[in-house]
């Protein structure tokens, strides 16, 4: 059976290791126990006395439960035998970047503002004229009722200060009625922060 725990993992070993590869353009492939080294140094995994024996288990559990593919950049090619050898190569458009999981342990904590009341001032905010709006971009509309606006500098401070407690774009999607991409963008550009 696979946690919430297990998938955060997951997603921490995707982005550690297509971190890896973004910063070192000549590395295509790495073996199981380079990847490992990797992520020990940067602290995704704790080092064990055999070498990532527990890092291979963890993979074995997540193709096992078919959730291998929180980590697209893993390649799994079988010896013939019971042993797999693992590969893993770059994946930057696969990696899961948009959703930052809180930790289990500030999943119950209560935020300092109410969703309700977010809500109500995103609905405040003025509205462009959509007379204009192309087929695809009134479509985008109907799920997003605030796609192709303008920021406001009262929508940032919004934004910036829900940003603070709730870190999953998806869910500040819902608040914000903006596309995820769109969050994560404003939030990198504006703030320089990354979710």
């Amino acid at each position: 059976m696979i946690s919430q725990d297990d998938l955060m993992q997951a997603i921490k070993i995707s982005q550690a290791l297509q971190d890896y590869f973004d910063q070192n353009n000549g590395a295509t492939r790495l073996r199981s126990t380079d990847a490992y080294d990797i992520l020990v140094k940067t602290n995704v995994v704790e080092r064990d006395r055999h070498s990532g024996i527990k890092f291979r288990e963890f993979l074995k559990k997540l193709k096992n439960n078919n959730e291998l593919n929180h980590i697209p950049q893993c390649r799994e090619e079988g010896t013939g035998g019971k042993t797999t050898n693992w590969f893993f190569e770059s994946a930057p458009t696969k990696t899961i970047r948009a959703r930052n999981l809180k930790p289990v342990a500030k999943a119950g904590k209560l935020l300092s503002f109410e969703l309700k009341e977010v809500k109500k001032k995103v609905e405040e905010f003025p509205k462009c004229d959509t007379s204009n709006f192309t087929h695809i971009e009134n479509g985008t509309r109907e799920k997003y009722k605030r796609a192709y606006e303008s920021w406001t500098s009262d929508e940032d401070a919004l934004l910036l200060q829900v940003a603070n407690e709730i870190t999953d774009s998806f869910k500040l999607s819902e608040l914000f009625e903006r596309q995820p991409s769109a969050i994560q963008r404003r939030l990198l550009e504006k703030f320089k922060i990354i979710i």
